[in-house]
């Protein structure tokens, strides 16, 4: 699927010329899923998932500082885009042990 081999990027914006400079890799690699990423209310954070084993992890970036701290380690399923079977409707990956959002921040 698509989404198996993805990286998750951050770069800054020139807004003169519209490039991109600083472009960082922060997860995935190319090696494993990354989706759902999603800034915090007040931009200090950037939170995603990452499917490195069965279960996903939720992680949290923390834009000041550069640090990445993983909050629940390979306990999360999150609904996310399938298959069902031959067909191309969308699918559901179901939730076990439980769904999380990540777009409801508390700080």
């Amino acid at each position: 699927m698509p989404w198996d081999g993805t990286s998750l990027k951050i770069a800054k914006l020139d807004s003169q010329s519209l490039s991109l400079s600083e472009v960082q890799t922060l997860d995935g690699f190319g090696e494993y899923a990354c989706y759902q990423a999603s800034f915090s209310p007040c931009g200090n954070f950037l939170a995603w998932l990452a499917n490195t084993g069965e279960f996903d992890d939720l992680i949290v970036y923390d834009l000041r500082t550069k640090s990445k701290l993983t909050f629940i380690s390979q306990k999360v399923s999150c609904n996310r885009p399938g298959l069902q079977g031959n067909t191309r409707s969308p699918g559901r990956q179901t939730a076990l042990p439980f769904t999380i959002s990540i777009t409801t921040w508390a700080l």
